[in-house]
């Protein structure tokens, strides 16, 4: 998987490096894999997902994008159905979630799916739910 550190990421590791409160070295790379796993966890993704037929669906990733899953796909060369996925963040779907709980809707009226299934860059505000083809922009 390729990965690019971004500038927020580098920062909180650093952080973590110049912490004097660790006790050991093994208590800062505990705190360093903590940090770089919740860094990691806002960031959306990608899946390459195949199936031969009727059969189970396989996915492998994480991709760091849509065109590292081609490339990866292009390897492979499996026949069948295949196809690359986005994988939203679940932290940032939830911080949407909880600055809506403030008072403010929750679900879509149109759709009555979460709003955060609205707000992805990506998407254009079109809902991101799989078959639904609501197209309302959500605020």
């Amino acid at each position: 998987m390729k990965l690019t550190p971004r500038k927020d990421e580098i920062n909180a590791v650093i952080a973590v490096l110049e912490d004097p409160g660790h006790k050991d070295a093994q208590a800062m790379a505990r705190a360093v894999i903590k940090t770089v796993a919740e860094a990691l966890s806002q960031r959306e993704w990608w899946l390459y997902a195949w199936r031969d037929g009727p059969g189970p669906v396989l996915a492998w990733g994480p991709f760091a994008s849509e065109k590292d899953t081609e490339v990866f796909a292009g390897k492979v060369a499996l026949k069948g159905e295949h196809r690359a996925i986005p994988v939203y963040s679940p932290y940032a779907l939830m911080e949407r979630m909880d600055k809506q709980d403030k008072g403010i809707q929750r679900y879509c009226t149109t759709c009555n799916h979460p709003l955060g299934t609205h707000q992805h860059d990506r998407r254009g505000g079109r809902c991101a739910v799989r078959g639904c083809d609501c197209k309302q922009i959500a605020k």
